[in-house]
C-alpha cells in the first residue's frame, strides 16, 4: 500500500472477456462515510476494455484487514459518477 509502483493486471471475466487494469497507490486518506471517520489508503484502479478506460478509486482501511470503506467510479464513459460509501460495521475492529 505504501507504494508508488503501479501493478499492472490482466485476468477474464466471467463472460470470457480479457480485461486490462493497472493498480496504483495514491496515499493515504482521512474518510468520513456513515460508519465513521477512518485513516484509509487510496488506491487507483484504470481499467482499459477495448477502447473502453475508465477509473475507479477505492479506500481501504490502513488497519488490517483491510476492509473496504468507499469507492467511486463509472461504469461507462457516458454514465453518471457512482459512489459507494461503509453505512455500518457489526463487529467492531479490534
Amino acid at each position: 500500500f505504501d507504494t508508488k509502483e503501479e501493478g499492472r493486471v490482466f485476468m477474464v471475466d466471467f463472460s470470457g472477456r480479457s480485461v486490462m487494469f493497472s493498480v496504483r497507490s495514491q496515499g493515504k486518506d482521512l474518510v468520513p462515510v456513515p460508519a465513521g471517520v477512518f485513516p484509509c489508503y487510496r488506491m487507483e484502479v484504470r481499467i482499459r476494455i477495448a477502447f473502453l478506460k475508465t477509473t475507479i478509486v477505492y479506500w481501504l482501511s490502513e488497519r488490517p484487514p483491510h476492509f473496504l470503506v468507499k469507492h467511486t467510479g463509472k461504469r461507462g464513459p457516458f454514465t453518471r459518477t457512482y459512489t459507494t460509501t461503509l453505512d455500518s460495521i457489526v463487529a467492531p475492529v479490534p
